[in-house]
């Protein structure tokens, strides 16, 4: 027979981080991402659903080295892009049932360009045969965290942004492909662009300079490597500025069609971490990809 423990255990970890805020909250909040640090040394996580958004639940099962699965599941409560995340989580055991429950509130604070993480687990609802697993939380956690700051500084050159669009596949694709359409919403917020020339073809070139609302130019150039209408497109992105330090990197787009709606996963790579902390710290890259896929979506759904 389980009996529960009512006084609930509570753990506060605090822990710099050496990249922006912006790239952290990605790294923690992007299923994408959070898959390849959540859990202690040595841990794996097969299963991760990690749609945080506000009453979404969640369900990752994180696999041990020994192979044996630890299967969690929880709700996020709340969502405060991208300064605070709280969630639920609760371990199961073999029939589903949580053997305790964790309020975790993590807050995100800029601290000269780096990130201060704080961690506030508080424990509850303990069953008996669930109290081993929580001598080892504090160990668990800083594991994690170091896992969640090497991968974030020093493995992680990807960034990926997924959005799913209220319009059909091919208007969404004339959307990002035509000139007309992309001086409507290409860019961050506040952000507008001219089009001196673009080629949409293999080795085909698109130059366009991006105009900032502090009234600075920025001139870029894209070379499209493989466009398969209406479905992908990869591409490679430099400045076109030889005042500026040079950004390259490449991207590919894709447009899954999904009845009336389109899936757009936007995945690009950098040349190193260092380049994507660079270009989060400097260009705000992070936050300017999700605006950039909002005015998008704002677009296609109002035209559709």
């Amino acid at each position: 027979m389980s009996t529960n423990e009512t006084t609930p255990r509570v753990m506060t970890l605090t822990r710099t981080i050496h990249a922006p805020r912006e790239l952290v909250w990605e790294v923690w909040t992007n299923e994408k991402h959070l898959q390849h640090w959540w859990g202690p040394k040595g841990f794996t996580n097969p299963v991760c659903d990690w749609k945080v958004k506000e009453g979404n639940k969640l369900l990752v099962h994180m696999k041990g080295p020994d192979g044996m699965v630890y299967p969690m599941d929880g709700q996020f409560i709340e969502v405060k892009k991208p300064e605070r995340l709280v969630f639920i989580s609760a371990a199961l055991d073999g029939n589903g049932q949580r053997l305790f429950e964790v309020m975790n509130t993590v807050t995100f604070t800029e601290k000269d360009g780096d990130t201060e993480i704080v961690l506030h687990a508080s424990v509850s609802n303990i069953r008996s045969e669930g109290a081993h697993y929580l001598e080892g939380m504090n160990a668990g956690w800083n594991q994690s965290i170091d896992k969640l700051e090497r991968y974030s500084t020093s493995e992680n050159r990807e960034l990926i942004i997924e959005r799913v669009l209220n319009a059909p596949q091919q208007l969404v694709w004339d959307a990002w492909t035509q000139a007309g359409h992309l001086a409507k919403w290409y860019g961050p917020n506040g952000f507008t662009i001219t089009t001196h020339s673009i080629d949409l073809s293999e080795g085909g070139v698109w130059k366009y300079v991006m105009h900032g609302p502090d009234g600075r130019d920025y001139a870029n150039k894209i070379e499209f490597l493989e466009v398969v209408k209406p479905e992908k497109l990869v591409y490679k992105h430099s400045d076109d500025d030889p005042n500026l330090e040079p950004v390259s990197f490449s991207t590919t787009v894709t447009f899954e069609k999904m009845g009336q709606q389109t899936k757009v996963t936007m995945h690009s790579v950098f040349g190193s971490a260092e380049e994507l902390i660079n270009v989060s710290r400097v260009y705000n890259a992070v936050e300017g990809g999700h605006q950039t896929i909002g005015r998008l979506q704002v677009l296609v759904e109002g035209m559709a």
